[in-house]
């Protein structure tokens, strides 16, 4: 007999009270009732599980871009961070926007005006013809060239600013025309608010 087992300990335990109490049991005495053992509560249901079904860092149930790119520099709101304007390039030693831009830039400005999480800054870069300080000013009329083209077009100006790099950070090998030509760029960085 195992004095451990759960059953026999509470036969046991009944036993012992019902022979303590018997003396005591009179005709308006009622028998004792046990008490039901307490079921223990169900587990609680497992959490939803929120994805990042981009890859970008940013779960679903937060990602206002849903879709980004993998490899996409995004920011909290899981938008990306900085793009440069393809197809937004500039002639060597001018800052005015060529035709073929017009569609990026109309582009830029509905995205930008739609993310109302956020402020931008338009940086202009160049190639490396002509001197740095040249450049870095020439980078800055870049930005400002198409800081205007986004006002005009519905973003408010109090959510822009500008900044130019000049040729310091190219993305081509100065080296050569073609590479030159993609250093004449402009690229817009999202900052939270």
């Amino acid at each position: 007999m195992n004095l451990m087992n759960p059953v026999f300990t509470r036969a046991l335990i009944i036993s012992s009270v019902a022979i303590a109490l018997s003396g005591c049991i009179s005709a308006k005495s009622r028998p004792v009732e046990l008490a039901e053992e307490a079921t223990p509560a169900p587990a609680p249901a497992p959490a939803a599980v929120d994805l990042d079904t981009d890859g970008d860092g940013v779960l679903d149930s937060v990602d206002r871009c849903p879709g980004t790119p993998l490899g996409v520099k995004v920011d909290a709101q899981g938008c990306e961070i900085v793009f440069t304007l393809q197809g937004v390039n500039f002639d060597t030693n001018k800052s005015t926007l060529r035709p073929e831009a017009t569609q990026r830039l109309t582009e830029a400005a509905a995205i930008i005006s739609s993310n109302s999480t956020a402020n931008y800054e338009i940086v202009g870069h160049t190639d490396s013809v002509g001197s740095e300080d040249y450049n870095k000013s020439l980078g800055y009329r870049r930005a400002v060239s198409v800081l205007n083209f986004l006002t005009r077009n519905g973003v408010q100006q109090s959510r822009l600013s500008t900044e130019s790099f000049g040729e310091l950070h190219p993305i081509a090998s100065n080296d050569t025309e073609e590479g030159r030509a993609q250093n004449r760029r402009v690229e817009i960085i999202s900052i939270p608010k």
